[in-house]
């Protein structure tokens, strides 16, 4: 598939939301030892982690810095600004206020303190069979229910569980369990190519996880789907424990829902996760806006200075090339240019508007706002110019590739 990936795709995708990224640099003043680890909470259903090294390194928030502790204070100097919080570990949880946070949050540990050295790849370990998890009477309770209309999907999370979209992926998370849920709809797979990037494993941007289980079949509503467990270790050598999830639908397309956390959480987790694949249902998805075509966007500065030009071909096929940058911001969220040259697309919304997305080979995927022009000087003979993003593409062909 475009996206081929079981595991490596999504867990790639998160390490801003679950994981850390150590901050390298001079030696800051020690933090307190009973704040050395790594802590995570939820705010509005979102993640909020923060890791703290012995050596004063840390990232709180995603943002890294510099940490030090004296008494009740904790000190976070990163790239732009100074923070001041109160801190207090308190029977095993990290309670934080002050600084620029809204309200106090309570942490839980996730794990220890990472490594100075650089942390190696995880042991491979030969794959084991693994049965799936079955529903708990918890699981068979109080459900959230979500409905996808762009995707074709709808599902179920946990009760209690708060979930948003974010850069094309259905984000879950609770306050009071730990790990984070992750939900992406891939619009053209296959069954090999799911199997592929499962046994591929992850090592990507310093995390480093390998299937510790051989893939097996899942039942879920919507559809047959496939499963297995990987390990490893995040960038900053926390052990990281994924089970992840694909479900097949009829229609071409495939959901994976992936639970991401520390071993030792991993029982609880591993059974929301498969409550959530099983819940899958999907329709047809809906059909693509008439954007196929050729489309070209050409820039130069007043003072020559400077130009742009970027080639976007979305093919009738539902393939897409592409070269040069896309860039641009809206309700859909912000692009810019991805890896790789081609993928594939799908276009949510009217004649006149809507939203492209476009999955790339990587795995990742850019959404894009887009506008048909309606001036008559933005028409050549093959059809009106789009705005996608930003920038104003005029259209020189139809699309037939």
């Amino acid at each position: 598939m475009d996206a081929a990936v079981l595991a490596r795709r999504t867990t790639v995708c998160l390490g801003a939301a679950l994981l850390v990224t150590v901050w390298g640099g001079r030696a800051f003043a020690a933090v307190d030892e009973t704040l050395v680890g790594t802590w995570t909470t939820s705010i509005q259903g979102f993640p909020f982690v923060a890791t703290f090294h012995a050596d004063g390194r840390c990232t709180v928030a995603d943002e890294p810095g510099r940490c030090s502790t004296k008494g009740g204070a904790l000190v976070f100097v990163g790239e732009e600004e100074t923070v001041t919080f109160r801190w207090k570990v308190d029977q095993g949880a990290l309670h934080l206020s002050g600084g620029d946070l809204d309200a106090p949050l309570r942490f839980q540990r996730v794990g220890g303190a990472a490594p100075s050295p650089a942390p190696k790849p995880a042991a491979s370990t030969a794959p084991q069979a693994v049965t799936p998890t079955q529903p708990t009477a918890a699981e068979r309770g109080a459900r959230a229910a979500v409905k996808m209309d762009a995707w074709g999907v709808s599902l179920s999370f946990p009760g209690g569980w708060k979930s948003a979209e974010k850069n094309g992926l259905l984000l879950a998370g609770s306050d009071t369990e730990a790990g984070l849920l992750v939900v992406r709809f891939f619009p053209k797979t296959t069954r090999q190519e799911l199997v592929a990037g499962y046994q591929a494993g992850v090592h990507e941007d310093g995390m480093n996880a390998a299937p510790t289980s051989e893939i097996s079949g899942f039942e879920a509503k919507g559809g047959k789907g496939l499963a297995g467990v990987l390990e490893g270790n995040a960038a900053d050598g926390t052990p990281l424990r994924i089970r992840t999830v694909a479900v097949m639908s009829s229609h071409g397309g495939a959901v994976v829902v992936s639970g991401i956390t520390t071993p030792q959480m991993y029982a609880t987790l591993a059974a929301r996760t498969d409550m959530v694949a099983r819940s899958v249902v999907f329709t047809a998805p809906p059909k693509s806006a008439p954007l196929a075509g050729h489309y070209q966007f050409i820039y130069v500065s007043p003072s020559g200075g400077y130009s742009r030009e970027a080639k976007l071909t979305l093919c009738q096929s539902g393939s897409f090339t592409r070269s040069g940058e896309l860039a641009g911001s809206g309700p859909a969220g912000s692009a810019v240019t991805a890896h790789g040259n081609g993928g594939s697309w799908v276009a949510v919304g009217s004649g006149a508007s809507g939203t492209l997305t476009l999955t790339w080979p990587n795995g990742s995927v850019t959404s894009l706002p887009y506008q048909v022009s309606n001036n008559p000087k933005d028409r050549s003979s093959y059809g009106p110019a789009v705005r996608f993003g930003n920038d104003l593409y005029q259209k020189t062909g139809a699309g037939g590739c």
